[in-house]
């Protein structure tokens, strides 16, 4: 739509060079490429031999050297007048143009775009040691100045490349080529810059690649000074404002244009911007000058919107878009041509859908409501606007004689023929222009649309499609248009694809007219193709109830099938030119009935299906259906299975083939609607259950067991039944199939089943253990009101809520008549347990110092406490049957090898039982080598498990549990993993030992041991600091050396000067040979050496009370370093 060239006719359509992304032209001429092979491969190089970011926006045309280029009429005027003024006599020139017209010329655009050059080179053969240079040179300048008098008129840039067979020499190595150089250009009359070399050798693209750009450059200085000469020109022969206003809107419009080919996209924008709004500012609402400001607008918009486009600003796109077709949507012109407004509106929507179509493809992202597709549906529209015009100009079209004679050509883009040379107030030519008005209304009546609709259609069509499951309706309708124009343009093969891919849409969502209306359609193309099986198809819809055709149309569309089915071609459908009904299509008919016929002779009966039609067609005949069936069922899995009729077949039969009709005959079926339920007696469907179980089953509904233990489940079965229950079988299964991710990786089900605890006392051969999903427990008779109770246990390893399926199925004989014998029913009771798991038990384990202080770091001999608590969680009382550590082979316990844990303890909820060790890291079974070779390295040990075992402690148990076969004789077992501690290595420890108290102004013997546990001999420097409330007696600062696995003493004698809780003195311990070791470990002697002794009130009667220093229980604390 958007292809057609606009010409001096009336054309308002965009130019194609318009549409295409400006580039700057340069002529080649002097190329021979069909006689010269290495012209034709320079000639590819250029134009279509390479790739890549190098190359320059720039087309090529190839030109022989006596071409005659136009004349650039744009500066004429201002040359006029520069070439008039001077004191030269005056040149000959062109005649001077007439008074500018119209704000564009229509070859103005094509003309500098395909045809103005900015470059002209010429190609030469001529190498710098050919034999007869002088004569090539001559040669070359004779038709160099038949190129420049063809460019007299022209401000082109003018260059000569010389096509050489051998590589050249670097720039300035060879003074007789520099002079050759100079030679050539002034026997051309060139400039040095001018000249260029094209080697002709291995890989000439580099060549071809560094000559495109010296040409580039070339064109934007020739772009540039364009520019400039068109700025300060002045339009001396204007007559009248209102020819000034469109000669400056031509002006902006050709400077912006020029300055997009110069690829100044950004400045091109604000030109183009800044004429549209003058444009708009300057525009007259006369009918006659309308078109022309509406078609230089549109050309103003299209370049705003592919700028904006290729800035990546989609947004004002749209914008500047919208808002020019609000400005312009109204200005209808002439009302006898409204159809040229018509076309102008969709030209313009064409346009800018196809610059937002290359937006997407260049990964634009459209939405919904923004994308191509809309714009080219909105063209659409307008041709169909203008094709329900088009029957207002036949009388027009019909005037006139044949071939349409010619319009008057115009020479500005946009004006009327019948406004040649006439101002705005000057009246129009009246007989011309009613003479031209009516050419165009005939032109317009007799043009064709369905091409041009069916390229925007299919366009369309690709962008709504990428927006697929927001847009399916628009997909439908889009695609019912395109097989209207195919059946509008006599291409019914295509139609009848296309009707029959998209017909199920509107079946399905009965939208009964227009599905009508399509199968109109249909049956028509299958009348022109003679398919007889789409036209039995759409004609079987065609006649049922849903379609809202009068009874008379349905009755013709019977009347045709009832003739196809006796071999006769059907009558032609209504609304069918009479061209199309030919004799043609008859015999068509005919051959295609032959056709059926000789095969149905063979026993070949075609077969028809019509199962994808909307419903049962109704058929003006009489017809009677019976139907029946007796269902004798005798497997068990068939129950609770609904049998019903799956489908009802009708059979129209005339002995060349059968038309079968077969689908579900569901009553909620929506789209067998048209079936009469009401008429048929007997019921269509039957269900076939099991007998009702009439026994109560009842167990404990929604337990709440604990994590890990065996809960029993009490199932009591009462036989409520008026006969024996036999074959009594209770099964309880987990549903794997509904939690299948419940299993653990082993297999194993995070809720196991077992008939009995893990105790042989309660096994019995009646009872089947399958697997743990699973169990069965079998029994043979049950007398009526009788009662049976059965136990099975639940084991659950996952926190949660499990489903526990539990059923009872049994046989029992039912009387069913007098005259017959019971019959053997088997009945069926199945219950769902909930099953809720809650933890009993929280173990949590502290390491400890020998203070009761929490650490992280033990030392290697060094006792520590380990305390284990217990925690507990459950609602009911729990019964801690016992604990037991099983250590670590390096970890040994102190003194406590026969210190019993918690044991037989009851707990509440929220209780706590805990249980302390002292314990120790022994050196040598850590060390992987003898003590005497090295120290061992510090390492993370695992102390080891933490075993219980516990019960629930239940109210009220039975006598058998009492007895111990029960599930309250197990108890459960839990183990807990010990913590992971740090055990670091000592060198050395200090030990103390001092009375458990002191008395005031009695002497206290404090005695210390530094113990030396390394292999190598340390030196130790050992100072007693001073305290207020003691005075010491001894050596306070002393050094000395200990041996390997050796002791040294140190003892002080010091005199409480007071009473109460007193701070001793502190000693402090430096191993001179070992200055770096951790802080921990430095920190660890005054820790854990005594700080503070309790000391006694003096007696008065000079009587030390018992626990003396001489008969004082004396305490060994060892310091750990």
């Amino acid at each position: 739509m958007a292809d057609a060239t606009p010409s001096s006719t009336g054309d308002f359509s965009f130019p194609p060079c318009f549409l295409t992304p400006t580039k700057a032209l340069v002529i080649l001429t002097g190329l021979d490429t069909r006689n010269n092979a290495v012209h034709s491969a320079i000639w590819h190089l250029f134009t279509s031999g390479r790739s890549g970011e190098a190359l320059k926006p720039v087309i090529y045309k190839a030109v022989t050297a006596d071409h005659i280029y136009p004349r650039d009429h744009s500066l004429q005027q201002s040359s006029d007048h520069e070439s008039n003024s001077g004191s030269a006599p005056p040149s000959p020139a062109p005649p001077p143009s007439p008074p500018p017209g119209g704000i564009l010329p229509c070859d103005w655009i094509e003309k500098h775009s395909l045809e103005i050059p900015s470059v002209v080179v010429f190609f030469f053969d001529l190498d710098w040691n050919h034999p007869q240079w002088a004569e090539k040179v001559t040669e070359c300048a004779s038709k160099v100045q038949v190129i420049k008098s063809s460019l007299d008129f022209l401000s082109t840039e003018f260059c000569v490349a010389l096509i050489q067979s051998v590589r050249p020499l670097p720039s300035g190595s060879d003074p007789a080529i520099s002079e050759q150089a100079t030679e050539i250009c002034q026997a051309l009359g060139l400039q040095n810059t001018n000249l260029f070399v094209m080697p002709y050798v291995d890989r000439p693209e580099g060549y071809v690649t560094r000559l495109e750009a010296s040409f580039y450059e070339f064109a934007l200085r020739y772009y540039g000074n364009y520019i400039k000469k068109m700025r300060v020109s002045k339009d001396l022969q204007v007559v009248s404002h209102t020819q000034q206003q469109l000669v400056s809107i031509g002006k902006q419009f050709k400077i912006a244009y020029l300055t997009e080919m110069k690829q100044e996209h950004k400045e091109a924008l604000r030109l183009y911007s800044s004429c549209y709004k003058y444009l708009i500012e300057c525009m007259t609402l006369s009918e006659d000058r309308i078109m022309e400001f509406k078609v230089v607008a549109g050309l103003l918009n299209y370049k705003i919107c592919y700028l904006m486009f290729d800035y990546d600003d989609p947004r004002q796109a749209l914008a500047q878009f919208q808002n020019h077709l609000d400005h312009f949507k109204s200005e209808n012109g002439l009302e006898s041509l409204v159809f040229q407004h018509k076309e102008w509106i969709g030209n313009q929507f064409s346009a800018f859908a196809d610059l937002f179509a290359e937006a997407v493809r260049k990964q634009l992202r459209p939405t919904q409501t923004a994308h191509p597709g809309i714009y080219y549906y909105e063209a659409i529209q307008c041709l169909f606007e203008r094709r329900k015009l088009q029957k207002l100009y036949k009388t027009s079209y019909n005037l006139l004689p044949k071939p349409l004679p010619p319009l008057t050509s115009v020479e500005y883009i946009g004006q009327r023929p019948w406004r040649l040379g006439l101002s705005d107030n000057q009246p129009s030519m009246s007989e011309l222009r009613d003479k031209s008005i009516t050419i165009l209304q005939a032109r317009e009546y007799s043009r064709d649309f369905t091409y041009q609709i069916c390229l925007l259609i299919n366009k369309a069509l690709d962008h709504f499609k990428q927006l697929q499951h927001q847009t399916n309706n628009m997909i439908s309708h889009l695609t019912v248009l395109l097989a209207e124009e195919y059946h509008l343009s006599k291409d019914y093969e295509k139609s009848l694809i296309l009707l029959e891919r998209i017909i199920y849409v509107y079946r399905d969502h009965k939208w009964w007219t227009i599905f009508s209306s399509l199968l109109q359609k249909m049956l028509e193309c299958s009348y022109m193709l003679g398919d007889v099986k789409c036209y039995v198809c759409t004609a079987m819809e065609s006649i049922s109830r849903f379609t809202p055709i009068d009874k008379e149309r349905k009755l013709s569309i019977q009347n045709n099938l009832n003739l196809i089915l006796k071999g006769h071609p059907p009558n032609p459908e209504p609304g069918l030119e009479e061209v199309d009904s030919s004799e043609d299509v008859g015999e068509m008919w005919y051959s295609n009935l032959a056709g059926l016929a000789a095969a149905a002779e063979e026993g070949n009966e075609e077969i028809i299906l019509m199962s994808s039609l909307a419903a049962c067609s109704r058929l003006y005949t009489e017809v009677e259906v019976s139907m029946g069936f007796i269902y004798r069922g005798t497997q068990s899995r068939a129950l609770s299975e609904a049998i019903q009729v799956s489908s009802v077949e009708a059979v129209l039969s005339g002995g060349l083939f059968k038309c079968v009709w077969s689908r579900g005959v569901s009553k909620d079926d929506p789209s067998l609607v048209d079936w009469n339920w009401n008429r048929i007696k007997n019921r269509r469907t039957t269900l076939v259950l099991q007998r009702e179980a009439k026994s109560s089953l009842s167990f404990e509904k929604c337990p709440i067991i604990l994590l890990g233990e065996y809960y029993p489940i009490d199932i009591k079965i009462k036989n409520e039944e008026a006969s024996i229950m036999k074959d009594i079988k209770i099964s309880a299964v987990f549903l794997l199939d509904q939690h299948k991710s419940k299993i653990k990786e082993d297999g194993t089900p995070l809720v196991q089943l077992y008939v009995s605890p893990p105790s042989p006392s309660l096994s019995s051969s009646s009872i089947q253990q399958d697997s743990l999903y699973s169990i069965h427990m079998l029994c043979d008779t049950l007398e009526p009101d009788q009662e049976l109770l059965r136990t099975f246990y639940v084991k659950s390893v996952s926190m949660g809520s499990q489903s526990i399926s539990v059923s009872l199925s049994y046989n029992v004989d039912t009387p069913v008549r007098d005259d017959w014998d019971p019959v053997n029913c088997m009945c069926l009771k199945e219950e769902m347990l909930m099953v809720e798991t809650v933890t009993p038990l929280r173990v949590n384990h502290k390491i400890m110092n020998m203070k009761f202080q929490p650490t992280d770091v033990v030392f290697f001999d060094e006792p520590f406490l380990l305390q284990s608590s217990i925690h507990s969680l459950s609602p009911w009382q729990l019964l801690l049957g016992d604990t037991k550590y099983q250590m670590n082979k390096s970890v040994v316990t102190l003194n406590q090898d026969d210190l019993p844990g918690v044991k037989d303890i009851i707990l509440s909820q929220q209780d706590i039982a805990s249980d302390i060790r002292c314990i120790k890291v022994l050196q040598s079974l850590n060390s992987s080598l003898s003590p005497t070779l090295s120290p061992p390295s510090d390492i993370q040990l695992t102390l080891g498990t933490y075993s219980y075992k516990w019960n629930r402690k239940r109210e009220g148990e039975r006598k058998e549990e009492e007895e111990g076969d029960s599930i309250g004789s197990i108890m459960m077992t839990g183990k807990n993993h010990l913590p992971q501690v740090n055990v670091k290595y000592l060198p050395y420890n200090v030990t103390a030992e001092l009375p458990s108290y002191a008395i005031q102004h009695e002497v206290l013997l404090a005695a210390y041991s530094i113990n030396n546990r390394s292999i190598y001999v340390h030196e130790f420097e050992a100072h007693l600091s001073v305290n207020s409330d003691f005075i010491s007696s001894g050596n306070k600062l002393s050094r000395f050396r200990v041996l390997p696995l050796s002791s040294y003493s140190l003892s002080f004698n010091l005199f409480p000067l007071s009473s109460g809780y007193l701070q001793l003195p502190k000693l402090e311990v430096t191993c001179i040979s070992q200055s770096k070791l951790d802080e921990q470990v430095l920190q660890a002697t005054t820790a854990s050496l005594p700080t503070s002794i309790y000391v006694k009130p003096f007696s008065s009667e000079g009587v030390s009370p018992p626990g003396s220093v001489s008969s004082s229980l004396r305490t060994s604390v060892t310091a750990s370093v």
